[in-house]
């Protein structure tokens, strides 16, 4: 993807069953609105156990999940987020965010849940390939060696101070 099209907000092309889609950025606003797809999934998860819950407990799960939603938990980059990105249901949703972000050549191009689903199945790996392209960044650092998992320095291990004479 050219660096004008990257700055518009517009990302790869790809052809699908002879039409032409195009993704679009992963911006503010596609992160902010997969992030409220997540707290919508947890409040209707919620909603589902309501039926089988004391009320008393109810209204503490209801509690802790509007904590969590205000300290970010499911905010985009966070450890939920990510677990999200890695299964069936938050890829779809991501695909489906993009494509409708994308500005289509042609407005009447329909964009739904049926064409992600279609998409999902039969051109995932070149789909996700273009996503993470057109979102990788060029500046980051190289990831850690295998085995690091830790992205601070070693510290020098504790030990009692020597008294100097």
């Amino acid at each position: 993807m050219g660096d004008t099209a990257k700055a518009l907000g517009l990302g790869s092309t790809f052809e699908f069953d002879g039409v032409k889609y195009r993704l679009g950025a992963m911006d503010g606003e596609v992160m902010a609105v997969f992030e409220q797809w997540l707290e919508g999934r947890a409040r209707e998860a919620l909603k589902r156990s309501q039926r089988k819950t004391p009320p008393d407990e109810y209204q503490e799960l209801q509690s802790a999940l509007n904590a969590d939603i205000a300290a970010g938990v499911y905010s985009f980059g966070s450890r939920v987020c990510a677990k999200a990105l890695a299964n069936t249901p938050g890829q779809k949703q991501m695909i489906f965010l993009l494509l409708k972000r994308g500005k289509q050549d042609d407005p009447e191009t329909l964009i739904d849940h049926a064409l992600v689903d279609r998409i999902y199945e039969k051109a995932f790996s070149e789909v996700m390939a273009l996503i993470e392209a057109d979102n990788s960044d060029p500046n980051s650092p190289a990831p850690a060696a295998p085995g690091n998992t830790s992205l601070t320095a070693p510290s020098a291990p504790s030990s009692p101070a020597s008294p100097t004479a």
